[in-house]
């Protein structure tokens, strides 16, 4: 072999190794994966009383991974995820990405018509189950696959890029159905990117994973933890935080805020928490200053983000005694604008509607094509607004005199319930199903 064409030879696997590197880069589940690598004997997973390290969750990322390229399930296709949960259940979400696959959650604890609406939907080609009664609810599916029965498969060379899928994320729909929303590789990880600015080291060694897997709060929760290498300890729900085996060793805490008043009204705060973040509904000063009695030293974040923007878009670090809790500043690698009904952004103190730009962005609600052009909107970048663009959140704020952005309602009827968006036109629709009901208001 003469001298140049062996020079080409290497430079052309140098060039395959930088492109599978950026390709790590630029997918959650390579971070994830390259955490796995580079830390097997670390702790992954605190469950009850079961330690998973990075070495057993990645050799059970493999095997799902490795069992859905075995039934010839193609890159790009959805599959339901319908399990109890365990350290099995994130291995498994994470599993169906390695596979190059999007998941689509299903929490068994939802009602059953809304678990087989999510999964007749999403048109899932497949569904992963854990026990006879979440068989029960992905009846009907072309491949229903059991965790406890995989083989010993090891994982391919197929891999996702950036602009993949990840997950369909059902949140409430204004016409009556739950709309899903598509969330790309490219918008997990700069969400990962913003949580390694957030938080430090001491605070990712044990983070509470409460949020049911049909909630984005979860993804932060699991997926960006893993992906940033440290320790998450799983809760059935943020109420157990007190009774957990491992609450000493919990430091970062994300809960809504009516779920904390509920958790402070019959127990004390944990003292080895270093970070709460509230997110998912107002938070109240009164409530900030009583997590702040029992505890001065820890950190206190008000989180604001829509599942379109790909969990978190802005916020904002609370101190003891701030007279107006906001909602904050955007977060790295997405942007906030207050605009006007002719979109055109509105003077300090003037109340307009949030829109939020930026690589976190869903590609849009799934097969539905009119509500995506409604509410991921295009404009012609300017000088004032730069992107092209725009997701219209709903969201009615203003800019407070701080430069932070202050949250003051809705434009339209959504309502919150412990963190979870709730369109009345969906109660309205199933009330008016109901037998000797001709119209409804909710």
């Amino acid at each position: 072999m003469d001298t140049l064409t062996q020079n080409s030879q290497e430079q052309r696997k140098k060039e395959q190794v930088q492109k599978s590197d950026n390709l790590i880069e630029t997918t959650i589940s390579g971070l994830m994966a390259k955490q796995m690598l580079a830390h097997p004997e670390r702790l992954a997973i605190i469950d009850g009383e079961t330690h998973i390290d990075y070495k057993r969750l990645m050799k059970r990322v493999n095997e799902v991974a490795g069992e859905l390229h075995s039934r010839k399930i193609q890159p790009g296709s959805l599959v339901g995820v319908c399990m109890n949960r365990s350290w099995k259940l994130v291995a498994t979400l994470i599993g169906v990405m390695q596979a190059g696959c999007a998941y689509v959650p299903l929490d068994p604890a939802y009602p059953q018509d809304r678990v087989r609406y999510m999964l007749e939907n999403s048109r899932a080609v497949a569904a992963i189950v854990d026990t006879e009664s979440t068989a029960n609810l992905c009846s009907g599916v072309r491949e229903l696959m059991w965790i406890d029965t995989l083989g010993d498969h090891t994982d391919s060379t197929i891999r996702p890029s950036a602009n993949d899928l990840t997950y369909i994320i059902y949140t409430s729909g204004s016409t009556g159905q739950p709309k899903g929303v598509a969330v790309e590789h490219r918008g997990v990880v700069a969400m990962r990117q913003s949580m390694r600015s957030l938080f430090s080291d001491e605070e990712l060694k044990g983070v509470l994973a409460a949020a049911s897997v049909c909630f984005d709060t979860s993804v932060m929760e699991m997926m960006g933890t893993l992906s940033l290498g440290g320790t998450i300890i799983l809760a059935q729900n943020a109420l157990e935080l007190t009774k957990l085996p491992a609450v000493d060793q919990v430091r970062t805490c994300v809960m809504v805020a009516s779920a904390m008043q509920a958790l402070l009204a019959t127990d004390k705060l944990p003292m080895g928490i270093r970070c709460l973040v509230f997110g998912g509904e107002a938070l109240k000063r009164s409530l900030v200053e009583q997590v702040y009695a029992q505890n001065p030293k820890l950190r206190v974040l008000n989180a604001y983000g829509p599942t379109e923007d790909t969990v978190y878009s802005t916020i904002a670090e609370v101190s003891s005694g701030t007279q107006l809790v906001t909602i904050g500043t955007s977060v790295p690698d997405s942007r906030a604008y207050i605009l006007n009904c002719d979109l055109q952004p509105v003077s300090n103190g003037e109340a307009g509607e949030l829109h939020l730009a930026g690589s976190k962005l869903a590609r849009g609600y799934l097969y539905d094509d009119a509500m995506t052009k409604q509410r991921f909107i295009e404009i012609t970048p300017s000088d004032l607004i730069p992107d092209n663009r725009l997701y219209k959140t709903g969201d009615l704020c203003r800019w407070a005199e701080n430069g932070e952005i202050e949250f003051l309602g809705r434009v339209d009827q959504q309502v919150k319930i412990r963190g979870y968006r709730i369109e009345l036109e969906e109660i309205e629709s199933i009330l008016e199903l109901m037998e000797g009901v001709d119209a409804a208001a909710a």
